[in-house]
């Protein structure tokens, strides 16, 4: 088996020396190495096997060095290459052609900057290197320690830097973490629940001068002790768990908070030597209501997001493709999976995509997002599509633009045949709380009658997630009584919140055994009312196995097993799923489920599976 690429490759040039934790080493001592010609070299042949996205070179000070060692970097592997290091050193000769530049920096005052860095009469010469950096064309990242020497410091050296000729690209905060950190230097750490609101008012700074902020390694925050402080950065939060979650080698231990905390499967618990040092006194559970309101922005992903997706579907003559054509919302569910920071792509960049999927079928094609609907192109490419000879256009949309009957009629007249709307509550507060647009409710229901009213083939998405699943069978009896009727297509997608990337707030995600009773009272509701429903087969999938077997709710959807291309890298089984009678139907469930609730949910089904004809 290949080596799996790494994100990150990180040569240390002096070993011993690490620049976020000076602060704890002994006064007058050291414990660097310089990093051996021979090991250099044998580290920078090894590159191209380990496969980096991007090369960390650090040191101490920015030396000759450290420029040699970026032009051999760049010598055998093609890939951003970005040099940590303090702020000694620093000319803006030395940057030419660098990536980007992570400087640690100690705070604002001479005896603090010198005490954080360990660095005695360098005050003058690290400040003089920074604003150089600042000043050159490379992308600067500053990163602080937060400890309680420079804690007064964080907001004026914002301040400072924004005032520099140039433009700083983001401020970080590292919080050392407390286990690596020597007993006897322990007093200079800052509990996180201090730490919060002083890291919030360095962000809200950032933000208002749109400067990247966040934290940097070490612990980043514990979410129990923020408060409401950080509530808005979310993303923050999300990162650092998302970063924790990747460590589990590290020693966690479970506080009484933890057993009511929305956060408990996506948080490991708290370091055992950040609690002997700070206790647990100001950790509290943090209840859903305000973690699933965190309003996430774009952050890193783990999972490579695909913009164009085809979806492949093994019967022929029903075949179904997916396009994304955007990744930008108006709205933030905790559940999205997409990539909000893409932007619009280009129309002819989308209707050659249209082409190349037409030469592969003709049977359905749907246009998503983001949201399709803010796409100014989106009547252009519906055209294309029926001009390409797709029988069924679809969108997917959260129907708030669709309010507008005329820019609903449009949509229809360039070719729309079928439009699937978003809605995740019957009660406005709860749907404008999750989506996190205010007022969007009324007029994502207006959008509905809207496309029904012009005979659009009409289906609702609704996520389950825990903030909605108990009121699943009032909002779908609701749904049929406003939605439903003669004269109108209506079905309903019933999917399962999951993570799917590592944008998706985990804490927001139900099992499938909580939620079980109420999806089988939701589906009984539609049966009941002859409204079609889906969502429970294929790479959104609740599989039968999940609803104690019953498999006359999977009738008329087993040849709509669709899978994209990296199905089996998203997807899994339990051993005992090979004894299932309906194993060949199914995908399994995702990676990221087991990851966090193990496989013993997945019982196999032992009576003998139906045919693709459907269920009787």
């Amino acid at each position: 088996m290949e080596p799996r690429p790494e994100r990150t490759a990180r040569l240390e040039l002096v070993a011993g020396d690490a620049l976020l934790q000076r602060f704890g080493a002994p006064r007058g001592a050291s414990q660097a190495r310089p990093l051996d010609d021979a090991a250099l070299a044998a580290a920078l042949a090894g590159l191209p096997g380990r496969g980096p996205r991007e090369v960390v070179i650090a040191a101490p000070i920015f030396d000759a060095r450290v420029a040699d060692v970026v032009s051999r970097v760049r010598a055998v592997v093609a890939v951003p290459v970005i040099v940590e290091c303090s702020a000694l050193g620093l000319t803006a000769a030395r940057l030419v052609g660098l990536d980007r530049l992570r400087v640690v920096y100690g705070g604002m005052r001479r005896k603090v900057y010198e005490a954080v860095m360990r660095a005695p009469d360098t005050w003058e010469a690290a400040a003089r290197g920074l604003a150089e950096a600042v000043a050159a064309p490379v992308a600067v990242d500053v990163v602080v320690p937060a400890l309680t020497w420079n804690l007064d410091d964080l907001v004026p050296l914002v301040d400072w830097l924004r005032g520099l000729p140039g433009r700083v690209a983001s401020v970080l905060l590292a919080v050392p973490r407390v286990a690596t950190t020597p007993v006897a230097q322990r007093g200079a750490l800052v509990d996180h629940a201090r730490l919060a609101p002083v890291a919030a008012a360095v962000f809200a700074l950032c933000r208002r001068w749109k400067l990247g902020h966040g934290f940097e390694g070490g612990d980043a925050m514990v979410p129990c002790a923020a408060g409401t402080s950080l509530d808005d950065f979310g993303t923050i939060l999300h990162e650092g768990l998302r970063r924790a979650a990747h460590e589990p080698e590290r020693a966690r231990v479970r506080i009484a908070a933890c057993g009511s905390c929305s956060l408990h499967h996506s948080c490991g618990g708290v370091e055992p030597a950040y609690l002997d040092t700070f206790g647990p006194g100001a950790l509290v559970a943090v209840p859903l209501a305000r973690s699933s309101r965190w309003r996430l922005r774009p952050i890193r992903t783990e999972v490579d997001y695909q913009q164009i997706s085809p979806f492949d579907n093994a019967r022929a003559g029903n075949g179904r493709t997916l396009l994304r054509i955007n990744g930008h919302c108006q709205m933030a569910c905790a559940f999205c999976f997409v990539d909000r920071s893409a932007g619009d792509l280009p129309l002819a960049t989308l209707t050659a995509e249209l082409d190349a999927l037409a030469a592969r079928h003709t049977d359905h094609v749907v246009l998503s997002g983001g949201e399709p609907t803010i796409h100014p192109e989106l009547p252009a490419l519906i055209a294309h599509a029926a001009a390409s000879g797709f029988r069924t256009i679809e969108i997917q949309t959260n129907g708030v633009k669709c309010a507008d009957p005329a820019y609903a009629a449009g949509l229809v007249a360039a070719g729309l045949t079928k439009a699937t709307v978003s809605l995740h509550s019957l009660d406005p507060a709860t749907s404008d709380g999750i989506t996190r647009m205010p007022g969007a409710f009324a007029r994502t229901v207006a959008g509905l009658h809207a496309l029904q009213a012009l005979g659009v083939e009409t289906q609702l998405a609704h996520v389950i997630t825990k903030e909605n699943f108990a009121a699943l069978p009032k909002f779908t009896r609701g749904v049929l009584d406003e939605f439903a009727g003669a004269g109108r297509r209506l079905s309903i997608c019933f999917a399962v919140a999951q993570g799917i990337s590592d944008l998706v707030s985990r804490w927001v995600l139900p099992t499938f055994a909580e939620i079980r009773p109420f999806v089988r009272a939701a589906l009984d509701l539609c049966d009941a009312r002859g409204v079609g429903y889906g969502g429970l087969i294929g790479q959104g999938g609740y599989p039968p196995c999940m609803l104690d077997g019953e498999l006359r709710y999977y009738r008329g959807v087993l040849d709509k097993v669709y899978q994209s291309a990296d199905a089996g890298d998203q997807f899994t089984k339990a051993p005992t799923c090979a004894t299932c009678a309906f194993d060949a139907h199914c995908l399994g469930v995702r990676r990221d489920y087991v990851l966090r609730h193990g496989d013993a949910e997945l019982v196999p089904i032992r009576r003998s599976a139906p045919g693709a004809d459907g269920l009787e």
